[in-house]
């Protein structure tokens, strides 16, 4: 199966961005997907107030028109804010090719700053399909292979979501991530190998289904995470799928939100 490009445009085009504007309780932030904040732009020179209650019919068509010109599948999940990325992916996943479909996955996911337009068992079904060649780079295919049979991993989020899919074998990952938000502590589960889907190297990360495993509140001092620096391994999976020049997404580790043609 190939990826369907004319197809996810389509759907992006006509779905994705037809959504109602409007103010949000966050700063700065409005409920739009093509961008955070008030003023959204296609390139450094064409800004648009999109609260202003003018019609930004014009603007939108020039959006229209970036999406039709991209060249290559993936570069459509470039567009959305991170707030959106899961959802844009639902909206064009089945439209993907096995590879392309992994590379999407692993982007929108990483950059996602919430999962909660998908439910989580869909997600995990996500992880589940996939072959953990497409969706890891050669650093993080030789990490994964080395983990061991029975596995620590920690995770910083509030008790509603202690169950959820990511988890650090850095326990400072997971004291950074617990310590950034309220309400918030450090899990620390046991996790069978068998359950982990994949590796994702720059926060040590690991995927797994944890519905089954022993949990508990990690009770042991709060530890600084490790740094990391350079490419993601994001990056490299998407280098394997479209010319590099093609790749807004992540640049040596920083990631890039923009439309470009």
């Amino acid at each position: 199966m190939k990826s369907n490009i004319e197809v996810a445009k389509h759907t992006v085009t006509e779905k994705f961005l037809a959504m109602q504007i409007s103010n949000t309780d966050k700063r700065r932030t409005i409920s739009q997907e093509f961008c955070r904040q008030h003023l959204s732009h296609v390139d450094s020179r064409a800004y648009c107030d999109i609260l202003t209650g003018r019609d930004i019919t014009p603007h939108l068509d020039e959006i229209k028109a970036a999406i039709n010109n991209l060249e290559h599948v993936l570069s459509l999940i470039f567009v959305p804010s991170c707030e959106y990325s899961m959802w844009f992916f639902s909206l064009i996943e089945n439209i993907l090719s096995p590879q392309d479909f992994a590379a999407a996955l692993r982007y929108c996911y990483t950059i996602a700053s919430t999962y909660e337009s998908i439910p989580h068992g869909r997600i995990r079904q996500y992880f589940e399909q996939i072959d953990p060649q497409h969706i890891m780079d050669d650093e993080e295919i030789v990490r994964y292979n080395e983990l061991p049979d029975t596995i620590t991993a920690y995770r910083g989020s509030p008790e509603i979501r202690m169950r959820g899919l990511s988890w650090s074998l850095d326990i400072g990952q997971a004291c950074f991530f617990a310590d950034r938000h309220k309400n918030e502590v450090v899990y620390e589960a046991t996790i069978d190998k068998s359950k982990v889907f994949a590796f994702f190297g720059g926060e040590s990360e690991i995927i797994a289904d944890v519905r089954d495993c022993d949990i508990k509140q990690y009770d042991g001092p709060t530890v600084e995470r490790q740094k990391w620096s350079g490419k993601s391994g994001c990056y490299h999976i998407l280098q394997r799928r479209m010319p590099e020049h093609l790749i807004y997404g992540y640049i040596e580790g920083i990631h890039v939100n923009k439309i470009c043609t």
